[in-house]
């Protein structure tokens, strides 16, 4: 028996060993109930905020969101239904750190699928129209190494960001967005239940991520 266990030992320490530092990551991943995609449409009637529309859609149905956190990336990706084509979705994955919040663009353009990032606007409560709506103008930043896929056939979409790109923080909060087709295209987001509080200057995230050590 203790010949057995001392060879388990000898098997264990030598997995340690052949493991890459890459793979010491924790990890997440958060569900999102189905069937909640939306197409909105808008009329300018009444005034001052008119009224919205929400018709239920097919497209771009967000189903789980999750995160993996590395000594070097932090990558995330949502698990989407109905996606149709690459070039009519455009995702906005919302991650936040200890001290800042990011926002990561995934766009198709020009036969390619590109990665932008801009650090995201604290909004105040006083910021907020009488509609609930806000705006801002921001300059998005390119970061070296950083890959975006939307896989239509396979219904995700991930991006790969290296944590220096995101100040290396310790921990991550991620959500995401997702948009499909043009003019009233179908819009969804990562919202389980009880996780959007209502709130329209912040983002809903799932727990926090913490980033692996290197072994």
């Amino acid at each position: 028996m203790r010949r057995r266990l001392g060879s388990l030992t000898t098997l264990f320490l030598t997995l340690l060993l052949v493991v890459p530092a890459s793979a010491w990551a924790d990890s997440w991943t958060g569900p999102d109930p189905a069937g909640d995609a939306t197409v909105y449409s808008f009329d300018p009637q009444p005034e001052p905020c008119g009224t919205v529309t929400r018709t239920p859609s097919t497209e771009g149905d967000v189903r789980r969101l999750r995160v993996r956190h590395t000594p070097d990336l932090v990558v995330v990706s949502v698990d989407v239904t109905g996606l149709v084509n690459r070039y009519r979705t455009s995702t906005m994955f919302d991650v936040v750190t200890p001290d800042r919040e990011w926002t990561v663009d995934v766009s198709h353009y020009q036969g390619r699928t590109e990665v932008d990032y801009f650090r995201t606007p604290r909004i105040r409560q006083d910021q907020v129209g009488e509609c609930g709506s806000y705006a801002y103008a921001v300059r998005p930043r390119t970061c070296r190494g950083a890959v975006g896929t939307i896989d239509v056939r396979g219904g995700r979409i991930t991006v790969s960001v290296p944590r220096r790109c995101l100040g290396t923080p310790r921990w991550v909060r991620a959500g995401a967005s997702v948009y499909c087709g043009r003019g009233h295209g179908s819009s969804d987001g990562w919202r389980p239940a009880g996780a959007d509080d209502g709130d329209v200057t912040t983002a809903v995230v799932g727990r926090r991520v913490y980033a692996g050590a290197r072994r």
